[in-house]
């Protein structure tokens, strides 16, 4: 993970039809894409556990691509215990989050380890907004179809300008039955 000015992040995601534009959010350029989204909200689980996996399989929607990128918007205030949790859940403390106004540029490559890790850190990354209620957005460098994730006060939204959506209600039918079950991505990976 490393962090990035918002004009760096603007780079990468310029490449896939995406800024950082008004109030820090991810959005778009497009407008007649923007306004063609398909889109489902979800709530997501108090329980800590199912939580923590409900973020696990929002992280594994998007798919991998040579990069993804987390951005909080400007209505979250994370304070010096926030922000301390949320560094240590997503990296181990290993490089700080300083401003949660900072991009999060997650890269992955040919090490299958490193990009699991990559992914984990995502969904803690996930978890941590989710709990503590930020307003996030999540993208990934393979985006045929303009997917993306937004965070806000709890919930998570997937929205695509394709019918793929339907691959979100699967995620969220899959989870409803088995809320203590960790996603595939997870599961299949040989530690």
């Amino acid at each position: 993970m490393k962090t990035l000015t918002i004009e760096e992040a603007n780079i990468y995601l310029a490449e896939i039809g995406f800024e950082i534009g008004y109030w820090n959010r991810v959005r778009l350029k497009n407008d007649a894409t923007r306004n063609n989204l398909f889109s489902i909200e979800y709530t997501a689980p108090k329980n800590g556990l199912e939580l923590l996996n409900f973020s696990q399989h929002v992280a594994g929607w998007l798919p991998r691509g040579k990069w993804k990128l987390f951005n909080f918007d400007n209505s979250t205030v994370l304070d010096v215990a926030d922000r301390d949790f949320v560094n240590k859940f997503v990296n181990g403390n290993l490089r700080r989050i300083e401003n949660e106004y900072q991009p999060l540029l997650f890269e992955f490559g040919n090490n299958m380890s490193n990009n699991v890790a990559n992914e984990l850190s995502i969904s803690n990354l996930i978890f941590g907004a989710l709990l503590l209620e930020c307003h996030g957005y999540l993208v990934s460098s393979d985006n045929q179809f303009s997917q993306f994730i937004s965070i806000q006060d709890g919930s998570v939204e997937f929205l695509s300008s394709s019918e793929n959506i339907c691959d979100a209600n699967k995620l969220l039918e899959n989870f409803a039955r088995h809320p203590l079950r960790q996603p595939e991505w997870i599961t299949s990976y040989e530690y």
